[in-house]
């Protein structure tokens, strides 16, 4: 991990990330889908591997999932869900 972050700094490289203005299509005659419907999406979508789940923090926002469990690294992942149709906006 750190001989990589290191070369990582050296060639000023990162990780990926999701963009922050992705938004959710929110529309009022919809119902934000429920915390357990994400984490089954998300399930299906990524590694069996432990994930910290970020809900919306406003009617746009969005369901930000990434992988928790930082000693397996080739089992990293971040997703983004729209939080009303659980669409893949990020992967």
């Amino acid at each position: 991990g750190d001989n990589f972050r290191a070369m990582q700094t050296a060639l000023k490289q990162s990780s990926p990330r999701a963009p922050k203005e992705l938004q959710s299509a929110y529309t009022p005659e919809i119902v934000a889908m429920s915390a357990e419907a994400i984490y089954r999406k998300a399930r299906q979508l990524a590694p069996e591997i432990q994930m910290q789940l970020t809900p919306p923090k406003s009617e746009r926002g969005v369901w930000r999932i990434e992988s928790y469990d930082r000693t397996q690294p080739q089992k990293r992942f971040q997703l983004v869900l729209d939080a009303y149709t659980g669409a893949v906006l990020y992967q």
